[in-house]
C-alpha cells in the first residue's frame, strides 16, 4: 500500500492554473467596474469651461492668464492651472465628440485602476494577495464613484498613482535612475492641474519614512527628487501660483465667509455619510495597524505615513479622498494578505472576491443613467434658448455657465473658477438682486430650484416672464415693454413643484385644453421633461381618459424613477383594467 504521506495531492497540479484564474477573474471584475463607473453621462460643467477654453488657446495661440468669458468680471486675474487638460479635452472633442470624451474618461479611469493592481501586485504574492488588491480596489473605485468625473483632476489622480508606482519601485530595488522618470512626469503634472502640489507632498512622506528608519543616504535622494520635481513643476504659465491654488482655493471656500455651492469640496459629514469612504477607510486604519505590528508584511513605512494623511485630509474634504484612495490600494493588499493561510481557503477568498466585484459591477450597470450628458445638464434649455432667439447677458447658476458660454460662445455672468468670481459670489449674496438686474444689464434667467426659491416674490411681479421649464431649470425673460406679448408666457403651471387645484382646472374643458397645449410646448421643446409629462397624465386621469393617462405617465416613468408618477400610473392602470 502506497505511503499518502509522501504522495503528491492529486489536485496540487491543477492548483496554481486554478489560483491564477481566480486571480485573473477578480483583476478582470475590477476592470470591468471601473470601465462601468467611468461610463457615466458627462456631467460636470467644468468640463464645458476646458472645452472653450481648449478652443480659446487655439483661436489666440496663448494661454489665458484673465477672464476673456464673463461679461461681470473680464480681465480679472485667473491662474490656468488646468490649461493643459482644456487642450486635451478640446482636441478629444474635435475628434470624437461627446462619446470620445466619454472614451477618455474610461481610458483615464482603466488606466488608473491598472496602474493601482500593478503597484499592489508588487506586495501580493498568492491568489489571497491579488484578491485583495482587486478587492481595495473595487472599494476604493466605488468610494471614489461621484469624483470620476471628466475634468482635470481624474488625470491628475492618474500622475499621482504613477508617482507612487515609481517611488514604491525605488523603494525596493534602491537604484536612484528609477527617480529620474519623476521629472517628466511631474513637468506634464505641473501643466495640467495644481494637484501636482499631493505628488510633491507624497515624495515629501518617503523622505519623511526614510529619515524615521535614519536611512539618511535614502532621504537625501528622496530630498533631490523632490527639489528636482518641484523645478520642473514651475515650469508652468503660472509659475508658484499653480502651486499654491490649492491653498488658496481652501481659503475662499471655507475661510472667505463667501456663501458657496460647495458641491463635492463640502466638508464631512457628508463624505462621512458615504459608506464605501466609511469602508474603506476602515480598511486603511487596519492595514496601518498591521503593518506595523506584523514587520513581514513588508509594507514600507512611506505607505502607512502617506494614508494617514490623506486619510485626515479627507475626512476634512472628499476632495483628497482620491489620492487616499490610491495610497490605500498596495497599503492594504500588502498589509492584510495572509501568506500563511491554506490555499484552499485563499482560493476561497479570492472567488468571493471576484464575484463581489462582478456583482458590484452588474449593479453600477443597471444604475448606469443612459446617455451622453447627465440629465441636468442645461441642454434642452440651451436649445430653447437658440430657437427662439433669446439673446443679451444672462443671470444663471454658476454651474451652468460653462456650459452657456460652450454652447452659446457669449460671455457669462459667471462660472465655477472660484478665484475669478469670487468678489461676485459675495456681491451678489449681500445685494438685492434687483440691484444686481440694473447694475450687469441681466436680460434673461436659467435659473435651479435653488435659485427660484429666492427669486420666487420678485419673478412674480409684472417685470419678468416665464418662457420655459423642465425638471432642472426655468427660464424667465425680461419684459423690456409693458405690451409684451402674453402668448409667450407660461401662466398655468409655475417651476419646480405641484399645480394647487389642478383638479379643478381638469375639471373645465376649456381650462383644462389651455393647460394641455402649454403643457405639449414644453414637452415639445424638451421629450425628457418627466413633470411635464405627468401633469399631463394627472390632467387626463382627472378626467377619466384613463388610455391616454396611461400613455402620458409611462412615456414619464421611463424617464426616471418617481414615486409620484408611479402612484398615478397605479390609479390610472387600476381604473382602465376596470373599466375593460
Amino acid at each position: 500500500m502506497p505511503d499518502r504521506s509522501s504522495s503528491p495531492d492529486p489536485g496540487s497540479a491543477e492548483r496554481p492554473g486554478r489560483s491564477r484564474a481566480l486571480a485573473l477573474a477578480s483583476w478582470a471584475a475590477l476592470l470591468a467596474l471601473a470601465a462601468v463607473l467611468a461610463s457615466e453621462p458627462l456631467s460636470h460643467d467644468d468640463l464645458f469651461l476646458h472645452l472653450e477654453t481648449g478652443r480659446w488657446m487655439l483661436a489666440h495661440r496663448e494661454v489665458p492668464r484673465a477672464d476673456p468669458f464673463s461679461f461681470t468680471r473680464p480681465g480679472q486675474r485667473w491662474v490656468t492651472h488646468e490649461w493643459g487638460f482644456a487642450l486635451l479635452a478640446h482636441g478629444v472633442h474635435a475628434a470624437g465628440g461627446m462619446a470620445g470624451l466619454i472614451a477618455l474618461r474610461v481610458a483615464l479611469v482603466l488606466a488608473l485602476a491598472g496602474v493601482l493592481l500593478g503597484t499592489a501586485r508588487g506586495f501580493a504574492q498568492d491568489p489571497l494577495g491579488f484578491a485583495m488588491a482587486a478587492g481595495a480596489g473595487g472599494v476604493a473605485l466605488w468610494a471614489l464613484r461621484g469624483e470620476l468625473i471628466l475634468r482635470a483632476a481624474l488625470p491628475g489622480l492618474l500622475f499621482f498613482a504613477l508617482a507612487l508606482a515609481v517611488l514604491l519601485g525605488y523603494e525596493a530595488t534602491r537604484r536612484w535612475q528609477r527617480l529620474t522618470l519623476l521629472v517628466p512626469l511631474f513637468l506634464l503634472w505641473g501643466n495640467l492641474h495644481s494637484g501636482v502640489v499631493f505628488g510633491l507632498a507624497l515624495i515629501g512622506f518617503f523622505a519623511l519614512a526614510a529619515g524615521l528608519r535614519r536611512e539618511c543616504r535614502l532621504a537625501a535622494h528622496y530630498l533631490a527628487a523632490g527639489l528636482g520635481c518641484l523645478a520642473v513643476a514651475l515650469c508652468n504659465p503660472n509659475g508658484v501660483e499653480t502651486l499654491l491654488y490649492p491653498w488658496r482655493l481652501y481659503s475662499l471656500l471655507y475661510r472667505s465667509g463667501i456663501q458657496w455651492d460647495l458641491g463635492h469640496f463640502a466638508r464631512s459629514p457628508e463624505g462621512i455619510s458615504n459608506p464605501a469612504f466609511l469602508l474603506l477607510a476602515v480598511l486603511v486604519v487596519a492595514a496601518v495597524i498591521v503593518s506595523r505590528t506584523r514587520r513581514g508584511a513588508g509594507v514600507p513605512l512611506a505607505l502607512p505615513v502617506a494614508a494617514v494623511a490623506f486619510l485626515a485630509g479627507a475626512l476634512i474634504t472628499p476632495r483628497l479622498l482620491g489620492e487616499l484612495a490610491v495610497v490605500a490600494v498596495p497599503l492594504v493588499a500588502g498589509a492584510l494578505t495572509l501568506p500563511a493561510a491554506p490555499r484552499g481557503r485563499q482560493e476561497a477568498w479570492a472567488a468571493l472576491v471576484a464575484v463581489a466585484l462582478a456583482l458590484a459591477a452588474l449593479t453600477a450597470m443597471r444604475q448606469r443613467t443612459p446617455g451622453v450628458l447627465a440629465p441636468h445638464v442645461p441642454r434642452a434649455a440651451v436649445d430653447f434658448l437658440d430657437r427662439e432667439a433669446i439673446a443679451g447677458r444672462p443671470f444663471h447658476h454658476q454651474n451652468h455657465g460653462g456650459y452657456l458660454l460652450w454652447r452659446r460662445r457669449q460671455p457669462i455672468f459667471w462660472d465655477g473658477r472660484n478665484d475669478v468670481f469670487a468678489s461676485l459670489v459675495k456681491e451678489v449674496t449681500t445685494t438685492p438682486f434687483p440691484a444686481i438686474v440694473e447694475r450687469y444689464g441681466i436680460d434673461y434667467l436659467l435659473l435651479t430650484e435653488r435659485e427660484w426659491r429666492d427669486l420666487e416674490p420678485m419673478l412674480a411681479g409684472p417685470e419678468w416672464q416665464l418662457r420655459y421649464w423642465d425638471d432642472f431649470v426655468a427660464i424667465y425673460t425680461r419684459r423690456r415693454e409693458p405690451e409684451a406679448d402674453p402668448a409667450q408666457s407660461l401662466r398655468w403651471f409655475a417651476p419646480f413643484g405641484g399645480r394647487p387645484g389642478l383638479a379643478e382646472v381638469a375639471a373645465d374643458a376649456a381650462s383644462a385644453r389651455a393647460a394641455r397645449e402649454e403643457l405639449e410646448r414644453l414637452v415639445a421643446a424638451n421629450p425628457q421633461n418627466q413633470r411635464a409629462l405627468y401633469f399631463l397624465g394627472a390632467i387626463s386621469l382627472h378626467r377619466g381618459e384613463l388610455d391616454r393617462a396611461r400613455r402620458e405617465l409611462e412615456a414619464a416613468r421611463r424617464i426616471r424613477p418617481n414615486a409620484q408618477v408611479e402612484q398615478a400610473l397605479a390609479a390610472a392602470l387600476a381604473g382602465y383594467r376596470s373599466e375593460r
